[in-house]
């Protein structure tokens, strides 16, 4: 129990299932001191009742963990804090569709924290996946902007010019950026935005409006 206890500092959230194998131990203890039939009728009331409590509990959470978008709404009701877990709700709310709450909850993660490729990455997925390219653009060069070298963003640019008129010359260099990534070299932010040339700038002032 002692790595969950707080003494020691932990850079995580702390996870419940993380106490299942400690309380095993504390299983063993309580089963010792109650192996012996317990003949005080107060005591085994209260025991009844501790039980009964503890069952009602666990039901109740196991609904709770009855699916992943239960699960992630019921713990932002308790911590409005963490990027991981908007980002998460996220995630599972664009694989079902509902593309505007996904949205939402993406700009949420990076209003928390806006350092990592793969939510403005996301972000850029579910706007594409909403037919609204322009904006998921923005995003896959946001998320390239914080990471270079990322190749999904990379991808996904290339596709995002295959399939506009005209731009068959940049998702070539996309996709030579993915293959020379794959093949364990990397690509600078300097290249990314000399072969994006005024498509950026042209986003950079419509997303500024």
């Amino acid at each position: 129990m002692i790595p969950f206890s707080g003494i020691i500092p932990l850079n995580a959230y702390y996870l419940e299932h993380w106490l299942y194998l400690p309380f095993v131990g504390i299983s063993i203890l309580v089963a010792i001191l109650l192996d012996k039939p317990i003949r005080n009728k107060s005591i085994q009331v209260v025991c009844l009742i501790i039980l009964i409590l503890i069952a009602a509990r666990t039901y109740v959470r196991a609904g709770e963990w009855g699916s992943a978008l239960t699960f992630f709404n019921n713990e932002i009701q308790y911590n409005q804090n963490s990027a991981r877990i908007f980002n998460n709700l996220a995630m599972i709310q664009s694989e079902k569709g509902d593309y505007n709450s996904a949205i939402a909850n993406f700009k949420k993660a990076i209003e928390l924290r806006d350092d990592y490729a793969e939510t403005r990455h996301n972000l850029g997925n579910a706007y594409a996946l909403n037919k609204e390219y322009e904006k998921a653009f923005y995003e896959f060069y946001r998320s390239l902007q914080i990471n270079p070298n990322f190749i999904y963003s990379h991808a996904k640019m290339q596709r995002l010019f295959e399939i506009t008129p005209g731009q068959q010359q940049k998702a070539q260099l996309f996709k030579s950026f993915v293959n020379r990534i794959r093949e364990g070299g990397t690509v600078t932010f300097d290249e990314i935005e000399k072969g994006l040339g005024s498509n950026i700038n042209n986003q950079d002032s419509e997303s500024s409006e």
